[in-house]
């Protein structure tokens, strides 16, 4: 099997017979590799394989084929077009050469030249025709191009007034998910599936994730392991009009056993409430790559280990780093969207960490490609902390926080009288450290501040007010006084991490198969940043099984040819 999280699909899918049979489900997987005319690709054998083998999973009837010219591209997307009539589901997937021409959209035949521009529209597939074969399913109609979008082919413009690669479109009831914004490069990858569809298999197959969620996940994915070199880009979907549609179905409950007897009446209680009902959405920002300043050793580690404590206490996370302005003011923008869509009772999270500075009681989101040699610059080009509160404070949340583990020194002004930040009501800012002071990165893999709060918010039962104390404490004690954080709170309702039932309410039977995935994830990700043959051979054997097993088996077989081929130069 390609992947550990298909074990846990396959699964689902089984004891839920009625939700996925009930259903007809349908779809078109195209990889096409060996061109005529360009270089070969990689990875579309690959992405396609593994891509059709998870909607089968889902309970999709699938219809497979690689390396298709163009009469066998169009008899495939004919013959679809009539099996979609009227399905429930329909999803077309592409992994391949695409192009764009004159602010159109093409899929590209392995036998295509493409001279002249004009030539797609005889040699290639365009968009809107693959979006012409999914638009009469009754629910969900999804199009996904795994294709770089600068193009490859020696094109030669016939017509003078030809527009630039944009995205000035709507596709309306159609999702359509690009691997890359118009005019971009994929940024090769060496697993045996392309970055973009790596990412796909891992939330696509999240069983009951909506399929828009999982799809802005995938984006998030990809912007942070090419360093926001790729980014993803999604339109459309406005036929589900905020219906939650996932691809893998959730997992059905147990019927709850008929009471023999009336309940007893519960006794009072000032308790935190039980198991979170409400939504809990998280931003988890981590700036490490600064164009302008030294690197900060430990930010990726700390965001990973914070967004998936936030995750293990019920926060939907989206994670992003080495953030650019223009990146840091659009992730921002999309999080207060999401918030407002999730209306009154919703948590809203955001946590920072990265350079940071204070003026006059402001603190700021610092972009990595700002050039800081005064004052002014952090006031004209960085975020302020104050316009994020008040920003959060105009969406219909019950509960606002922001936490910044940053350094709050001033080092243009470092006499300057500390200000005041006012807080919105319904929020709460906690800081790693006092004003003034700098925040530790410390001496292991993660800063002081971000291991106790991943720490913490994990403990049942812990308002949020008694979580920071205790994080406090953590710090004050680990870096023997020199750091010691501090909140400022305006929350009106009671609000708890983890509730005083979470362990007890947990079900007796557990799901391990999550938590390894979660653990080889993160480990993945930290060996892939030292990449020794030494250490991938030391990550299998702590997972020696499932979808990172498979990618760490390609990394270690990459770099020990490479070596077989460097000692036989040398020899």
């Amino acid at each position: 099997m390609w992947y550990l999280t298909l074990l846990i699909s396959i699964s689902v899918v089984l004891l839920n017979p009625d939700v996925s049979l009930a259903e007809r489900r349908v779809a078109l997987v195209v990889g096409n590799s060996t061109y005529e005319h360009v270089r070969t690709l990689d990875s579309p054998a690959g992405d396609a394989n593994a891509v059709a083998e998870l909607l089968k999973t889902a309970g999709f009837q699938v219809s497979a084929a690689q390396n298709l010219n163009s009469v066998e591209f169009r008899r495939a997307v004919r013959e679809f077009t009539v099996s979609a009539r009227n399905a429930d589901a329909a999803v077309v997937y592409f992994s391949g050469y695409g192009v764009q021409v004159r602010g159109r959209n093409y899929v590209v035949p392995v036998d295509a030249a493409l001279r002249f521009d004009i030539d797609v529209t005889d040699e290639a597939i365009s968009l809107d025709r693959l979006i012409e074969t999914v638009e009469e399913a009754k629910q969900l109609r999804l199009v996904v191009l795994d294709t770089c979008r600068a193009n490859p082919f020696p094109i030669t413009r016939r017509d003078p007034l030809a527009r630039e690669p944009s995205d000035t479109f709507d596709f309306g009831k159609t999702l359509v998910a690009f691997a890359a914004k118009p005019g971009t490069q994929c940024v090769d990858g060496t697993a045996p599936t392309s970055r973009f569809t790596t990412a796909l298999l891992r939330h696509l197959a999240t069983p009951g994730l909506d399929v828009g969620l999982a799809l802005r996940r995938v984006i998030d994915d990809v912007r942070q392991v090419t360093d926001n070199r790729q980014e993803p880009v999604l339109f459309g979907g406005s036929a589900l009009g905020g219906a939650e549609v996932p691809l893998v179905p959730a997992l059905a409950k147990a019927a709850a056993p008929a009471a023999t007897q009336p309940a007893p009446k519960p006794a009072a209680s000032t308790a935190i409430p039980s198991a979170p009902k409400a939504p809990r959405l998280a931003l988890v920002i981590g700036n490490e790559g600064y164009k302008f300043a030294p690197p900060l050793k430990n930010v990726i580690s700390d965001v990973l280990l914070v967004s998936d404590a936030l995750r293990a206490v019920g926060f939907d996370v989206r994670t992003a780093t080495n953030l650019d302005s223009v990146a840091l003011d659009r992730t921002l923008r999309e999080f207060l969207t999401d918030v407002t869509a999730r209306g009154k009772d919703a948590a809203a999270l955001i946590f920072y960490a990265g350079q940071g500075v204070e003026i006059d009681g402001d603190n700021f989101f610092i972009p990595v490609d700002i050039k800081v040699r005064r004052q002014t610059d952090i006031l004209a080009e960085a975020v302020p902390l104050s316009s994020v509160l008040n920003s959060l404070a105009l969406t219909p949340s019950a509960s606002r926080m922001v936490v910044f583990d940053t350094s709050r020194s001033n080092p243009f002004s470092p006499d300057a009288a500390a200000g005041t930040l006012a807080i919105p009501p319904a929020s709460l800012v906690a800081f790693s450290t006092s004003p003034g002071r700098e925040a530790s990165e410390g001496a292991a893999q993660n800063s002081p501040f971000a291991a106790a709060f991943a720490e913490t918010i994990k403990e049942p039962g812990l308002s949020v007010e008694e979580a920071f104390e205790k994080i406090r404490d953590k710090v004050r004690k680990a870096t023997d006084g020199q750091q010691v954080p501090q909140e400022n709170s305006s929350l009106a309702a009671p609000f708890a991490f983890a509730s005083a039932a979470a362990q007890s309410s947990r079900p007796s039977v557990s799901t391990p198969g999550a938590n390894a995935e979660n653990a080889a994830r993160t480990d993945y990700e930290l060996t892939l940043g030292i990449n020794t043959a030494a250490v991938w051979e030391a990550f299998l054997e702590v997972h020696p099984a499932g979808f990172y097993a498979t990618l760490a088996r390609a990394q270690l077989k990459r770099l020990t040819t490479a070596a077989s081929v460097t000692q036989a130069g040398r020899l």
